[in-house]
């Protein structure tokens, strides 16, 4: 199946990609909780991008608060569960990416080796590829997620969603789509 030893990721940008509800987050941090007790908790920036559940989706990771860890982490909603109308998705979708937009500059200033986030496809709604790509290659390990499913209406958000995470997925080494058991070494 999926490694599940830190050894695994260290060193490596590794992502997890999937539908909704396929265990993108709790995958994340079962690998985050096994860095914190490896005792990485002092290398490890964790940005939190998930919006609190909504309908059964979204959800912030579970982590171990006494580490030393440092999570960045903002009110977030889930545009196309919470908007009613494109109008208002867009516009959610663009409160979310200014929101995050000061987690992505504390965590580039942080500058730490390890790197975890939660939900990148959340900011690539209307957030900046440039700009969260700054952010993911000034680590050299990373453990990330994204969302890519069929679950929602076809949309500009939805496609602009869709192309960001191709975009996005060609900076990671090694891509483990859950729900098919299958990882994709993308470097050497």
């Amino acid at each position: 199946m999926f490694p599940t030893e830190v050894a695994d990721y260290i060193g490596k940008r590794s992502i997890f990609t999937g539908g909704l509800n396929c265990g993108k987050t709790s995958r994340t941090g079962r690998i985050l909780a096994k860095m914190i007790t490896a005792g990485l908790d002092r290398q490890i920036t964790i940005l939190d991008f998930a919006p609190d559940q909504v309908r059964g989706a979204g959800g912030k990771l579970d982590y171990d608060q006494t580490s030393r860890a440092v999570y960045l982490t903002t009110d977030i909603v889930a545009p196309r569960l919470s908007g009613k109308t494109e109008r208002e998705v867009n516009e959610l979708a663009l409160s979310n990416a200014l929101s995050i937009e000061p987690l992505l500059a504390k965590a580039h200033d942080l500058a730490r080796s390890i790197l975890i986030i939660n939900d990148t496809t959340i900011y690539l709604q209307a957030g900046s590829l440039e700009r969260l790509l700054q952010v993911v290659l000034q680590s050299s390990t990373v453990v990330a997620n994204a969302y890519q499913g069929d679950d929602f209406s076809e949309s500009k958000l939805t496609a602009h969603e869709r192309r960001q995470t191709v975009n996005l997925l060609q900076a990671f080494d090694v891509v483990y789509e859950l729900g098919s058991g299958r990882s994709t070494w993308q470097g050497s």
